[in-house]
């Protein structure tokens, strides 16, 4: 599957996630530069592995094996092809540059300090990404929770936030952890029709939405008092894969509470939206974190939660204003989006309009 963009074409029922785990070990088969100044090292040498050709002596060295894969979000990401991680501001002074070409990842001095393992570019579905092309914005310090954005040749953006970094000084066990950005557009959309939304004194409706929820149910509450905008309350049920046509439900378990986590999602992350559709019904990531620039409504835990079943367990939201009275053009067709951290999963909400 191919990664869904904060600008180009949007693309949609796409996710894409992107982990990149870095273990560390010994190992010994060349030499390098000796090591000085680390009282646990001295200057004793050994023969350890390095990324570049001949051997040298040095101190022992820790080799780190490099993965690349998609994250937990990537429910239908595509792992990468080929990246690229330098390694810089060691207080050693040592440096160096792996691809995946390196089988046996890259090599760090135990007990250096300050060494950042830099994702530079990746390759994902056929798409080469950079910190460099047009419109990418890089790293500012490459500890836990920076965040770059990284484009592609033909100006693809896709976000990538640093979970975990090497420990200063290194230890032999650290692990290296980028997430990527995803978006799903979820197959659950509503359409009201006017039968459902029509009577001469009262219209209900029902309706759902979530990340790895889908819309299963929803209400028409009637019209806002003071705005005369059309109120709704929506029923999330987690699912397998919400692009699917008919996805299949999913047991929730237990997370910050009892039958709060979905997936990889606990329910105390959820936020949700129902907005105006000035999208042509297809939402980006940069519509979508604009949408977010203000916080969304949270899932309150246990009052919105709902167990029909064993397998059919998720959240209702609250009532939910549209973006106005239906007499007005366009307030029909509405946007209902959930985040949970860094992805979303949307669905398209319109009603009918009554017709004399």
């Amino acid at each position: 599957m191919v990664p869904h963009f904060l600008k180009g074409p949007p693309m949609q029922h796409k996710i894409l996630a992107f982990a990149l785990g870095l273990a560390v070990s010994q190992s010994a088969c060349r030499k390098s530069p000796n090591q000085d100044k680390y009282d646990d090292e001295g200057t004793k040498s050994t023969t350890v592995a390095s990324v570049g050709g001949g051997a040298v002596s040095q101190s022992r060295l820790l080799k780190i094996p490099l993965a690349v894969d998609y994250a937990s979000f990537g429910l239908l990401g595509t792992a990468a092809t080929a990246h690229s991680v330098s390694l810089a501001n060691c207080l050693s002074g040592y440096s160096a540059t792996v691809t995946e070409a390196n089988l046996d990842g890259v090599e760090v001095y135990k007990d250096d300090r300050n060494c950042l393992a830099k994702l530079t570019g990746f390759t994902a579905g056929g798409i080469v990404y950079n910190a460099t092309n047009t419109g990418a914005v890089n790293f500012t310090t490459w500890l836990a929770n920076d965040t770059a954005l990284f484009a592609s040749a033909g100006g693809d953006i896709i976000r990538v936030k640093v979970i975990s970094q090497l420990a200063s000084p290194i230890t032999g066990t650290e692990a290296v952890v980028y997430n990527f950005s995803e978006l799903l557009d979820g197959r659950g959309d509503r359409v009201f029709t006017e039968a459902s939304v029509s009577d001469a004194h009262l219209i209900t409706v029902a309706s759902q939405e979530a990340p790895l929820f889908n819309v299963i149910g929803s209400t028409f509450m009637g019209a806002d008092d003071t705005t005369g905008a059309p109120e709704f309350t929506f029923k999330l049920e987690c699912v397998d894969n919400p692009t699917l046509a008919v996805p299949a439900s999913v047991a929730m378990s237990a997370g910050s509470a009892a039958n709060t986590l979905c997936g990889g999602n606990d329910l105390n992350t959820i936020e949700y939206k129902l907005v105006k559709d000035t999208y042509s019904s297809v939402v980006t990531i940069t519509n979508a974190e604009a949408i977010f620039a203000t916080a969304g409504t949270p899932v309150t835990i246990p009052t919105h939660q709902y167990a029909d079943s064993a397998t059919n367990e998720g959240f209702n939201t609250a009532t939910l204003d549209g973006p106005g009275g239906l007499g007005t053009a366009g307030n029909e067709n509405m946007i209902l989006i959930v985040k949970a951290g860094l992805s979303y999963t949307y669905f398209n909400i319109d009603v009918t309009t009554i017709s004399q």
